[in-house]
């Protein structure tokens, strides 16, 4: 008799919960991201040359989260949405207890919130996506 231990998953889902908004994916967006970028790290970008993987990785490298639906894996239901901010816990199930500093979180979201140049409240999103 085979008896099972730990974790066992077929599925290629994974949950989260994330910090950041949600804005809408149109050439406008696009160019607030490049203008973003520049703002974050003080480079002076092509914005006509920028694609979403140069906006993603640009991103990612100043330790923000930034997803659409175009890009495989997505925090938003709705196919017109980029989602930007920062990842509380995005776990494929392997990840265990992991901790995030309120004060960090609150002013990462704080310097994203400045270079976009929204004013809104940030939504905190939780869920299981599909990747």
């Amino acid at each position: 008799m085979k008896i099972r231990q730990g974790f066992v998953s077929n599925s290629s889902s994974s949950s989260f919960v994330v910090i950041g908004y949600l804005l809408e994916n149109n050439e406008q967006t696009k160019i607030l991201l490049v203008d973003t970028l520049e703002n974050l790290t003080g480079e002076v970008l092509d914005h006509e040359e920028m694609s979403y993987e140069a906006i993603y990785n640009g991103f990612y490298e100043l330790g923000f989260e930034f997803s659409d639906a175009n890009m495989g894996c997505s925090y938003s239901d709705v196919d017109n949405e980029i989602f930007i901010g920062t990842v509380l816990s995005d776990n494929d199930g392997c990840e265990e207890n992991k901790k995030a500093s309120f004060t960090k979180v609150v002013s990462k979201v704080k310097d994203l919130s400045d270079a976009l140049g929204v004013r809104q409240e940030p939504e905190i999103i939780t869920g299981t996506r599909m990747c």
